[in-house]
């Protein structure tokens, strides 16, 4: 599925938003590293996928990028994804 470069910087900006506060307490413990397992990748797609479907302008739009996460959390991609350093 295609999304445009500006909807793809939403979608990041708004994970990073959304993220809840466990997760975020669990960077702060992580000293500078974050790795997160595939229970937290859930959780976050998910709350992500929760807040689209609530807050999203375009509800047409939140329901394609909810499938595409959902899709992408089905086929591992964001298991490719390595650490973060903050």
């Amino acid at each position: 599925m295609y999304l445009s470069r500006s909807i793809q910087l939403l979608l990041v900006a708004s994970a990073v938003y959304l993220v809840p506060n466990s997760v975020m307490a669990q960077v702060a413990d992580a000293k500078n590293d974050l790795t997160l397992n595939a229970s937290d990748r859930t959780m976050v797609i998910q709350n992500l996928q929760k807040s689209m479907s609530k807050k999203y302008v375009f509800p047409e739009v939140a329901t394609k990028v909810n499938a595409m996460l959902a899709q992408h959390l089905k086929n591992g991609d964001y298991d490719k994804l390595g650490p973060v350093n903050t």
